[in-house]
């Protein structure tokens, strides 16, 4: 069972919809569900089984927030305190719904999460996309507008947004309460489902990462019985936001003029 839910809808915004989960519900598996093999490590390694479908999910979120604590708890179930001097890394995990097996391809941004603005190709074939805040600490809560907007500009237009309030095992120095969070989100115009989660006692970790799955196959399985009203972008994805041609061109270009003027200037 996923705790008790509740969708509501804003009767000045018919396009918005916001679900409230019950956040105190300690992690569980969910019916369907069998993860039958975790594989921490790059997406170029050896022991990635290429059969299986790739879910890319990215992660946002201000320095310090948890993410990679998070990745870390629902990959290995141990929870890995995050290390300043960890390069950006891609998880995967290998997971079974419904008698389907998927790899979960988990975007960690670890070195750029300082960025003002993350590079477009992060967002590239993503289904999910996590945000994450860090309950005790008032700034990271208050640039969850700012990774939001973000996602809505670069990433696909069918994305499966996901806001988790982490350290909620911090109760003593929370700084954001529940209510605070979860009434900032049904402000927005995009479904966003949250959850207050521990990257420390598991607390919620897994409940999230197996809703934002079944959401994820939900939602592709939704958009193949209905094909014709899917808009397919270069990727096969319902896409917004792509890197063009042009676009890669002309980095490429600028990355060779700096070239050749340098070149200029040794002779």
């Amino acid at each position: 069972m996923l705790g008790e839910a509740e969708e509501v809808r804003d009767s000045t915004n018919p396009d918005y919809r916001y679900t409230n989960v019950d956040n105190d519900v300690m992690s569980t598996p969910i019916e369907g569900f069998n993860n039958t093999k975790m594989i921490p490590g790059n997406t170029n390694s050896d022991t990635q089984n290429k059969n299986l479908k790739t879910l890319k999910i990215v992660f946002l979120g201000n320095k310090g927030s948890g993410i990679t604590s998070i990745i870390k708890k629902f990959v290995t179930n141990k929870f890995i305190p995050e290390d300043k001097d960890v390069n950006n890394e891609i998880y995967n995990k290998e997971y079974q719904y419904e008698n389907t097996g998927y790899n979960l391809e988990l975007n960690d941004p670890c070195s750029i999460e300082t960025m003002s603005k993350y590079p477009k190709r992060y967002f590239i074939d993503a289904y999910g996309a996590v945000i994450v805040y860090d309950i005790t600490n008032r700034e990271s809560y208050d640039s969850l507008e700012k990774w939001i907007k973000e996602v809505n500009e670069n990433a696909a237009v069918d994305i499966i947004y996901y806001v988790l309030g982490n350290k909620a095992d911090m109760t003593a120095e929370r700084k954001v309460t529940k209510k605070e969070a979860e009434d900032f989100l049904k402000k927005q115009k995009v479904s966003i489902k949250y959850y207050e989660v521990s990257a420390k006692n598991g607390n919620n970790i897994s409940l999230a990462f197996d809703t934002l799955i079944q959401d994820i196959v939900e939602k592709q399985n939704e958009e193949q019985n209905n094909p014709d009203k899917v808009e397919r972008g270069e990727t096969g994805r319902n896409t917004k936001h792509l890197i063009s041609d042009e676009e890669q061109q002309q980095e490429q270009g600028q990355g060779k003029d700096k070239t050749e003027k340098k070149k200029k200037k040794c002779c």
